[in-house]
């Protein structure tokens, strides 16, 4: 249905790091709120009931998190993001790799090597973001896909295909 082409370099890998960091940035958001709700509640309940001496510790654990995602929030500068990027290309220089991928009603997949194929169902996209001329694609376990276009019929597939 639909077929797109793309050669990874630096830039489309700070491009999608950026998109990473982002949607990163809004889970550590609603969990920092989570732990500090939770935080709360186990000291009123400790409060109320002071022969309860676990809450103490629950309390205490779900503050301690609230630190942890209040400071994860701000990890990944522009900065950091380019460090990493400069890291991973020179632990693996020949990173400029070329990547087709195929969009069907289904499933899709990318090829890139020789013969190196991977299927991808729509479900494994978590999240998708257009930036510049590129559609940045977030998958289960840390994977990135950048698609060269910004048609909005691409748009509106990918739309209808996650949000089912």
């Amino acid at each position: 249905m639909f077929e797109f082409v793309t050669k990874y370099n630096k830039e489309i890998f700070c491009k999608c790091y950026k998109v990473f960091s982002k949607y990163n940035a809004k889970r550590n958001i609603l969990l920092t709120i989570m732990c500090f709700v939770l935080a709360t509640i186990a000291v009123i309940l400790g409060i109320t009931k002071p022969e309860t001496f676990h809450i103490v510790f629950t309390s205490v654990f779900f503050y301690i998190m609230t630190l942890v995602f209040i400071m994860r929030s701000n990890v990944m500068s522009e900065k950091r993001i380019q460090r990493t990027v400069d890291k991973i290309f020179k632990k693996n220089p020949n990173m400029n790799l070329v990547a087709k991928y195929v969009f069907d009603e289904e499933k899709f997949y990318s090829t890139h090597g020789e013969n190196n194929t991977i299927n991808y169902e729509y479900i494994d996209i978590v999240h998708f973001e257009v930036v510049d001329d590129q559609i940045i694609l977030l998958l289960k376990n840390k994977k990135f896909i950048a698609l060269n276009t910004n048609d909005d019929k691409v748009i509106e597939f990918l739309k209808s295909k996650i949000l089912k």
